[in-house]
């Protein structure tokens, strides 16, 4: 397959299994192709021209620690933390006081710095064949949030974050599950790979890992993530909107359609969050 060809291109047919949600675009892709996808991405966050790429705010702190941060053990200290994807690691804010160091896997050089609220952060470029640098059980806890549907090869770096995750530690993984358009076209406010991962895709690629799922939750309800947008509300960093998000979402949850043309299959969730731990075969 040629991940360029597609871009602009008129016949849609080649691509109707992946805006059909039964395979995932970019995930069967040859390493030439991976490089050229990598290289278009590295910088593609930081290029936006909006203020979350430019300055360390996030707005998603509500929404972390419902469906991420409080399955977290709370008497556990974190002693190695890895955010993949995570630009200024602003999401570590809530559990900041129990992570002694932090490792953050970030293609961008705009994003780097020595200390994160307080905690010793390193920072290091990914590669582009996806695998990590990392030895096997790592880390502790591994969050990575909005970052997978900027990769190409999702299945491999699943497994790759399965593999550097230690024993009874915990991985936080949240992503959009719809297309967000049309990716053979330049769209507004987003980079030229981006897409979602689609539900019934996503949940093979996590089956097939060794890891065991805590608890799975979609999320972000369509018209409300675009009111977010629009108005600047804060909706998910209000623990009352985020919670009003989750029940829509639910009532809402088989509007799970990938590729979404039409006004009604717009109405229902649009992102998946889960929480995912290793298992500790020394207690089996």
């Amino acid at each position: 397959m040629n991940s360029t060809a597609g871009v602009g291109a008129s016949n849609s047919e080649p691509y109707e299994r992946y805006f059909g949600g039964d395979a995932l675009y970019g995930d069967d892709l040859s390493q030439t192709e991976i490089d050229a996808w990598y290289r278009d991405e590295a910088e593609g966050f930081s290029s936006l021209d909006f203020v979350d790429a430019k300055s360390p705010v996030y707005h998603f702190h509500a929404l972390n620690r419902r469906y991420g941060f409080r399955y977290l053990p709370a008497e556990k200290r974190i002693q190695a933390a890895l955010g993949i994807g995570s630009a200024f690691a602003e999401e570590f804010e809530p559990i900041a006081d129990r992570i002694e160091s932090l490792v953050v896997l970030d293609p961008s050089g705009q994003f780097p710095r020595e200390r994160v609220h307080g905690i010793a952060t390193r920072y290091v470029k990914p590669q582009p064949s996806g695998l990590m640098e990392f030895a096997d059980s790592s880390f502790d806890c591994i969050t990575c949030f909005g970052t997978l549907h900027h990769i190409p090869n999702v299945s491999l770096v699943l497994k790759e974050i399965a593999r550097v995750l230690r024993p009874d530690g915990y991985a936080l993984i949240r992503e959009p599950i719809v297309s967000m358009g049309d990716w053979r076209k330049p769209r507004a406010g987003l980079t030229r790979h981006e897409r979602g991962i689609p539900y019934s895709v996503f949940e093979k690629m996590i089956r097939v890992t060794e890891l065991e799922v805590v608890s799975r939750q979609l999320v972000n309800f369509g018209p409300f993530a675009k009111l977010s947008r629009i108005g600047n509300v804060e909706l998910y960093n209000s623990n009352a909107l985020t919670a009003l998000d989750g029940l829509m979402c639910s009532l809402l949850s088989f509007n799970k359609i990938y590729h979404r043309r039409t006004f009604l299959q717009k109405i229902g969730p649009t992102g998946l969050a889960w929480v995912l731990r290793k298992p500790d075969s020394r207690l089996r």
